[in-house]
């Protein structure tokens, strides 16, 4: 099955699959997959370049969708009462930057993004604020 095809499928998550892999090669200080900014990548390559998925359907696989499969019912979608974190990118300039050799490289085309009501990225530049925290599913045991 092609890397599109597994990416198209309905219930693919986009942002899900690296978390605990990319937390591990940065608490060992080593070098991480250039592909970890995959949003951006999948905004630039299969929404806006080959237009193989709609930039709506691209934001469920990034937002509503984790979140429902994660079953963190109080995050996902734009509500009152919810939890969200917001990024404001221009869809036609977003594209990740880092490569094997510099990984560690912020996203072309993201102006903005709050974290809990707290923005981490203003004008295109990261703030020093971390207002982020874990989450932990039902399924989680101490």
């Amino acid at each position: 099955m092609s890397r599109w095809r597994y990416s198209n499928h309905g219930y693919q998550c986009a942002t899900t699959r690296r978390g605990r892999r990319r937390t591990v090669c940065w608490a060992r200080n080593t070098r991480i997959h250039a592909r970890t900014a995959r949003s951006p990548h999948i905004l630039r390559k299969y929404v806006r370049e080959e237009h193989k998925l709609s930039l709506e359907d691209a934001i469920r696989k990034f937002s509503a969708l984790p979140a429902q499969r994660m079953r963190l019912t109080d995050r996902g979608v734009l509500k009152k009462g919810m939890w969200a974190d917001i990024v404001i990118f221009d869809p036609a300039t977003i594209r990740d930057k880092a490569t094997f050799e510099n990984p560690n490289q912020l996203s072309e085309g993201i102006q903005y993004v709050l974290v809990n009501g707290v923005s981490v990225v203003e004008n295109g530049k990261q703030t020093n604020a971390l207002p982020g925290r874990v989450l932990r599913g039902p399924g989680f045991v101490r």
